[in-house]
């Protein structure tokens, strides 16, 4: 098979038998163990969530926050400022237009909307302790992350050698197999993903 022929499956496990020892796991032999470790790289890059996804944007999250108080509180006064009859015919199209959602939490009481503010209002500490306990949201390539994940396990399972776990130098043995894996992968490259792998374990230390 030429290399133009070859899947991103038969690339990660030529990395392997070019990278590696040879090594029979779980009991079965080498060839069976090369297509075994290249499928759980492979299945790595696949299943990961993707880039910029984990955590939340605070300073966004923040001014939501605002405008739904903001949005609250003009609800509030501007349902106040209608006249009872006003109110009345409103409540009364909405149990005509869907009676049976009047009867459930999905259409809030009339008494609810003027209070909507405060309601608001008692929820934000809470609100508030959430954001600032999130992840902030950052750059943060997973997929190639998890395929490091997986390329240092299937390494010092292979090797019985140790990783760094912070920094990568791009001239060892396991860079250049990692090089190889996430090219095949179209993941990025060993440093940036190497960075996106140790942030995201940063908590394990």
């Amino acid at each position: 098979m030429s290399e133009a022929q070859e899947t991103g499956l038969d690339r990660v496990e030529r990395a392997i038998r070019e990278h590696l020892p040879a090594r029979a796991i779980f009991g079965s032999d080498e060839r069976q163990s090369n297509k075994f470790e290249a499928l759980a790289l492979c299945n790595a890059a696949a299943t990961a969530i993707g880039a910029d996804t984990f955590g939340i944007s605070k300073e966004a999250e923040r001014a939501k926050l605002n405008e739904l108080l903001c949005a609250a509180r003009a609800m509030g006064d501007a349902y106040r400022s209608l006249s009872s009859g006003v109110r009345m015919a409103l409540w009364d199209g909405a149990r005509q237009a869907d009676p049976a959602a009047m009867g459930t939490r999905n259409i809030p009481s009339p008494l609810v909307i003027p209070r909507i503010a405060a309601l608001v209002e008692a929820g934000l500490p809470a609100a508030r302790e959430a954001i600032e306990s999130a992840q902030e949201k950052g750059r943060r390539n997973t997929r190639a992350a998890a395929v490091v994940g997986e390329a240092r396990a299937i390494w010092q399972r292979r090797t019985g050698k140790a990783l760094p776990a912070k920094q990568l130098d791009e001239a060892t043995p396991f860079a250049l197999f990692l090089a190889d894996v996430l090219d095949a992968l179209d993941c990025g490259k060993p440093r940036s993903a190497y960075r996106a792998w140790a942030a995201l374990h940063s908590s394990d230390d």
